[in-house]
């Protein structure tokens, strides 16, 4: 399989992007970098762009929504991965409710 970068040049990038986001939470005079997580790539790249950053605290927020146990499972597994604390927030009974929970008129 051929790569359209050297890993060196991958490296570089990584370096750069994970300065650039510290860069902007310390900026910003931010505490914490809150990510979702679910079980596509995007997250799990999030999630090791965020870990073991000096001065950053990431939390991972597990949000399942009907979604297969193996997805959940999978977002633990990069968070624990990662030693990146995690919360989760249930969203099937919220989907599920009336509008009128949730807008009032």
């Amino acid at each position: 399989m051929t790569h359209p970068i050297t890993r060196k040049q991958a490296a570089t990038i990584v370096a750069r992007v994970r300065l650039a986001i510290q860069s902007h939470i310390q900026k910003h005079n931010l505490a914490y970098a809150i990510s979702e997580r679910s079980d596509g790539l995007g997250s799990s790249v999030i999630a090791g762009l965020l870990s073991d950053l000096p001065g950053i605290r990431p939390i991972g927020f597990l949000m399942p929504m009907e979604s297969q146990p193996q997805a959940e499972r999978s977002g633990h597994l990069v968070l624990d991965h990662f030693q990146i604390p995690s919360i989760k927030v249930g969203l099937t009974a919220a989907d599920h409710a009336p509008e009128s929970r949730f807008y009032s008129s």
